[in-house]
């Protein structure tokens, strides 16, 4: 691995360990139940096709950015079911796998937060610091696959993107 990529993986691993913020409140992290839930609520990001990348490199938004950053966002500031307080659960507090389980409600729930947030065009701070996150979240995930495949592979010694 070259100096470049290993000070990038270095510091995608710091910055998960400090972990991030949307308007002050920390985050949970985007866990695979998350990127599930988020692929199920319509979530297009990370996996964006050549020409959204492109559109992005040349300073624009690319179609379905405010949608994404709302689910991940929201799904980022939801809990898990084993997290939840008897009050939480009492009221049917949403979680991360009633989310992927009823996805198109989640959505609606979701744009309501988003709402309460300010988050609700691509203009405005909390757009801004939303997109600013989720490419954070992102390139940190991909500087963390990358160093697990050049440093680690898996406990059968294979080489795999993403597998310990």
């Amino acid at each position: 691995m070259n100096d470049d990529n290993q000070t990038h993986a270095d510091e995608a691993f710091e910055q998960a360990a400090i972990g991030y913020e949307f308007q002050g409140k920390p985050l949970f992290a985007f866990s695979g139940s998350r990127e599930v839930a988020a692929q199920r609520m319509g979530m297009r990001a990370p996996g964006l096709s050549e020409e959204d990348i492109e559109t992005l490199r040349s300073g624009h938004f690319y179609k379905g950015q405010l949608q994404d950053v709302i689910i991940l966002m929201w799904l980022c500031s939801t809990k898990n079911a084993s997290e939840l307080t008897a009050d939480e659960v009492k009221a049917k507090a949403w979680t991360v796998q009633r989310a992927r389980n009823n996805p198109e409600q989640a959505y609606e729930a979701a744009e309501k937060w988003a709402a309460s947030c300010g988050l609700t065009s691509m203009t405005g701070d909390a757009f801004a610091e939303a997109s600013m996150t989720m490419f954070a979240m992102f390139r940190n995930i991909s500087a963390a696959e990358f160093r697990l495949e050049i440093e680690g592979g898996n406990q059968t010694g294979e080489s795999e993107p993403g597998k310990v």
